[in-house]
């Protein structure tokens, strides 16, 4: 149980830290960010790249942590434009 909390804790606490860093350089938005893998929770699967604004951010609803040993993160989100992608010379 101490295993599970003191994850679930560091999550949270790393979470509002990203929140707040990008809250004070004027990011609106954010994206949730799920680790894919098989052990990965349908409701993180579900939130999976979902673009969200910061005002409405509600933990254990649509910001992580979403569920005990939840290890989804997210990043802040700058728009369209500059959420291309540039990966060997090509813009996707």
């Amino acid at each position: 149980y101490a295993e599970r909390l003191v994850r679930t804790e560091t999550n949270h606490f790393n979470n509002e830290a990203d929140a707040m860093a990008y809250e004070e350089m004027g990011v609106n938005e954010y994206v949730f960010v799920a680790v894919l893998d098989s052990r990965t929770s349908p409701m993180c699967q579900d939130h999976d790249n979902q673009v969200y604004k910061y005002k409405d951010r509600e933990v254990g609803v649509n910001y992580p942590p979403l569920h005990p040993n939840c290890r989804s993160t997210t990043r802040g989100y700058l728009g369209k434009e500059a959420e291309k992608m540039v990966v060997w010379g090509k813009q996707y």
